[in-house]
């Protein structure tokens, strides 16, 4: 369980909606952002553009039911799907990041390089054009501290003192 919370499984799933995508369809994560509470959970949020009929199969009751079954599968019965909309996506994942009795939070490292060979698992999504590295990525401490990442494909684990 510990290497799957680094695995970003939501670029995956919301991929995953839309049966009925062009081949030549391209998707990308516009925006996606940590943010870390003083307990280690995250509250991931993701800003993504769809296509029209992609908008259409994530309005659909069964497609949302999927993928929030999807999200708990992969983060823990835990993990919480909080809003799900043709442009964001926002869930939390208890005890994501560890907290350390010194004070610190450490996060694990996170890699899209995994998300290939995850997609590519599914007979339906190998046709895609996917963009892996989210355009920016933001990992937010609940002392405000931030780091901010451009089109990176591995995030580093991140250690900060918030006390």
């Amino acid at each position: 369980m510990n290497n799957l919370k680094n695995i970003p499984i939501f670029l995956i799933l919301v991929v995953a909606i839309s049966l009925a995508i062009l081949p030549a369809q391209a998707f990308s994560v516009d925006k996606l952002e940590y943010n870390i509470d003083n307990t280690g959970t995250v509250y991931i949020t993701a800003d993504y553009s769809l296509s029209f009929l992609e908008s259409l199969a994530l309005q659909t009751p069964t497609i949302r039911d999927e993928f929030t079954k999807a999200i708990k599968t992969e983060y823990s019965d835990g993990a919480e799907v909080i809003t799900i909309t043709d442009t964001h996506t926002e869930f939390s994942i208890p005890k994501w990041a560890d907290i350390k009795s010194d004070g610190y939070i450490q996060t694990p490292a996170i890699t899209f390089e995994n998300v290939k060979s995850r997609i590519d698992s599914y007979w339906f999504l190998k046709a895609l054009n996917i963009d892996y590295s989210p355009t920016i990525t933001i990992v937010k401490f609940p002392n405000d501290e931030t780091y901010t990442y451009n089109d990176q494909m591995t995030i580093p684990s991140l250690s900060v003192r918030t006390i």
